[in-house]
């Protein structure tokens, strides 16, 4: 299917094909760091138009970014209403948060970014970014889908604090203002752009070399913590967003270290731990509810009821 580009009263442009569902608000603007085939499908109307619309420097004698992996980068400012649904086959797409909010679905689970968190999305996943606030700044980067790069991000989306982001937020507008500048260096650009490859290898490479040992530690830690702490709201999205991980690899995780899924372990640890109250018979079944985790006696008796074949008032008697 080709692409179709649309003009709406509320949009500056809407692409709609196969792979992609974009729509773009007035007062959106974007820059890009190179101009090549990546820009080529935005309107020719919209691109150094004299509205800062869309920018693009004059293209290099050499692509630097490319010689990196790196097909696209840039920044934009979106405001609300702004959409973007995509699975891209040529390349692992990064935005990274610099202001407001960004608002994320994939998977069945949907998640709020902010100042410093990453989304990867890698080659062939879908996903969809939108902003819900009145403005969201972004940086975006896109790496190739080669072996090298994906054998760095992986093949999981990801949501992920960047631990040096002033560093890599710096580069990034050092690199744009020299782009679009007057006398620009291709010196000081193939310095910046061997940087910036180097300081977002930096922050999926350092983790994975110790990913087991440390992912294993954060499990148990994350395990022993619901058991100290029954009564918190234990969503698998947030868990899996904490480790760094998704909710399939999350469940995964949990299979092979207690048999069961992340959301059956809360539940047997909590049912554990209110039968052992039950039994003392030093406290309500309304105060058990509670530090347990339940808002209401009623629906604490009910799960009781359902998980060990008898009503807690049994144990009480």
């Amino acid at each position: 299917m080709k692409q179709s580009v649309l003009q709406h009263e509320k949009y500056i442009w809407q692409l709609f094909d196969d792979n992609q569902l974009r729509l773009l608000p007035k007062g959106n603007k974007v820059s890009y760091f190179s101009n090549n085939s990546s820009t080529r499908y935005m309107p020719a109307n919209l691109i150094n138009s004299g509205t800062h619309t869309i920018t693009v420097p004059e293209t290099l004698p050499t692509d630097i970014l490319a010689k990196r992996g790196i097909v696209s980068g840039g920044f934009a400012e979106h405001t609300k209403g702004y959409y973007h649904s995509r699975k891209n086959k040529k390349f692992t797409d990064i935005l990274c948060v610099t202001k407001g909010f960004l608002s994320v679905k994939y998977d069945g689970n949907k998640y709020k970014l902010k100042v410093g968190e990453a989304l990867i999305i890698p080659p062939n996943r879908l996903c969809d970014s939108y902003v819900e606030c009145s403005k969201t700044n972004v940086f975006w980067l896109h790496f190739k889908n080669n072996e090298y790069w994906n054998g760095i991000f992986g093949t999981e989306i990801q949501i992920k604090q960047f631990a040096r982001f002033e560093d890599i937020h710096s580069i990034m507008h050092v690199y744009l203002n020299e782009v679009y500048g007057k006398r620009r260096s291709m010196l000081i650009l193939e310095s910046l752009a061997d940087t910036l490859a180097e300081l977002i290898k930096g922050e999926f490479v350092q983790f994975q070399r110790a990913s087991k040992i440390e992912l294993y530690e954060r499990f148990t830690d994350m395990l022993s913590e619901i058991e100290r702490n029954p009564d918190k709201e234990w969503k698998s999205k947030d868990v899996a967003k904490k480790l760094c991980i998704s909710v399939k690899r999350l469940d995964e995780y949990c299979l092979s270290h207690t048999s069961q899924t992340f959301t059956k372990f809360v539940l047997k640890t909590r049912m554990k731990i209110a039968f052992e109250m039950l039994k003392s018979k030093s406290l309500t079944i309304s105060e058990i509810a509670s530090r347990v985790g339940y808002s209401t006696p009623f629906s604490f008796s009910r799960i009781f009821k359902a998980y060990y074949g008898q009503s807690p008032k049994n144990l009480l008697i």
